[in-house]
């Protein structure tokens, strides 16, 4: 219930945004720099296929900065490599929960796609549309 990952991308390359269901993980930047967003995860919303995120992080990490994730805690995020040789390390938990259920079923890697590009409502809130792999990389990593 556990993995490890190393991510190595060029400049404008992406870990698309995304949310988590039953996952704790880490993002560490061991090289480049990466513009990164999270989200707090706030309600799912089936009917629209959206999920309502909360914004809580943009900044660029440079080496040795990291972002964290739950699902209680900035569960969505999206990296954007900012330089060549851009390197995260990542490490994760899945199916934490035996009894936490959501309204938005996820892949078999506990993630849903989405798009936190809408403009925020009065609140701060952004309705972001659910998307597949393909739509969100087509998107968000060309």
């Amino acid at each position: 219930p556990w993995f490890l990952r190393f991510f190595g991308m060029r400049k404008g390359g992406a870990i698309i945004p995304h949310v988590h269901n039953n996952m704790v993980s880490s993002h560490l930047v061991m090289a480049g720099s990466f513009h990164a967003r999270t989200f707090d995860r706030v309600q799912d919303l089936p009917a629209e296929n959206a999920v309502l995120l909360k914004p809580a992080l943009d900044k660029s990490l440079g080496a040795g900065g990291m972002i964290t994730m739950s699902d209680d805690r900035t569960n969505g995020h999206w990296l954007i490599a900012e330089a060549d040789r851009s390197f995260t390390f990542d490490v994760g938990l899945v199916n934490l929960s035996k009894t936490r259920t959501y309204a938005m079923k996820a892949n078999d890697y506990n993630m849903i796609f989405v798009d936190p590009t809408a403009a925020p409502d009065a609140k701060g809130l952004i309705r972001a549309k659910t998307m597949t792999f393909d739509e969100c990389r087509a998107k968000f990593a060309p």
